[in-house]
């Protein structure tokens, strides 16, 4: 019986995970004992994706280790894995005064903004203050089903274009329309997080950029709109 023959992006897809086990594998038995227990308290028994994995075991092989490298893609990035006990940093970011918790229309964003969070499970923290994860609406969407999400400063939530958390990065790192990003800065940083185990990229930004995403139902700014609205609704026929 003849063999089944393996396309060239499977083989492609093969060579980048062996690739990212190997990478995973030269960390110490205590940096590897830190990244599991990181994963199993932030994914919360889900599965840590790919790139995601790659990311944190090269902060750690950079941070814990010294191991550096002569480019390093994700450090370029200025982005952070989250760690058990960051999430405190989401709630601190709608702690609310006195004054502002006599205000209806706060109170109602506030609330709605937790709500929305519940569906989210981030995975990255960027210099900025920005929060990266994953869109699991409605309540079961799995990661790997799941829309990249970010919630920034102002309490904001957007819907963020690429497959994974690294091309969503690399979008907005490598942006063509920002003085001094060039093809050939595109394909340098794609060469390095696809060595590090981040996974296939597409061979061109411009690709990249194309790919199609999943279309959501409920994307998390209509859902924080509704939400708001709703307890606003709530909180001023309370106050009558």
């Amino acid at each position: 019986m003849p063999y089944k023959s393996i396309n060239a992006l499977s083989l492609v897809a093969l060579l980048l995970l062996s690739q990212a086990a190997q990478a995973a594998s030269d960390l110490s038995a205590a940096a590897q004992a830190q990244l599991d227990s990181n994963a199993k308290a932030v994914f919360k028994g889900q599965v840590m994706p790919p790139d995601v994995r790659a990311m944190c075991t090269q902060e750690l092989r950079r941070e814990r280790e010294r191991k550096t490298l002569k480019f390093d893609a994700y450090k370029e990035f200025g982005a952070s894995c989250m760690y058990p006990g960051m999430e405190q940093l989401l709630l601190d970011e709608v702690v609310l005064n006195e004054k502002e918790r006599k205000d209806p229309a706060i109170v109602a964003n506030v609330k709605a903004a937790d709500e929305v969070l519940t569906y989210i499970t981030f995975a990255v923290k960027t210099d900025n203050g920005d929060f990266i994860g994953y869109w699991q609406w409605p309540k079961g969407t799995s990661i790997s089903e799941a829309r990249i999400v970010s919630f920034d400063t102002e309490g904001q939530f957007k819907l963020l274009d690429g497959r994974t958390i690294t091309e969503a990065l690399l979008l907005y790192w490598a942006n063509p329309d920002n003085e001094g990003n060039t093809p050939k800065k595109y394909q340098r940083a794609r060469k390095n997080l696809e060595e590090l185990g981040s996974g296939p990229i597409p061979a061109t930004y411009q690709l990249l950029y194309e790919q199609p995403l999943k279309r959501v139902q409920m994307t998390p700014e209509k859902l924080h709109e509704v939400l708001f609205e709703r307890y606003l609704r709530e909180a001023l026929g309370k106050k009558k």
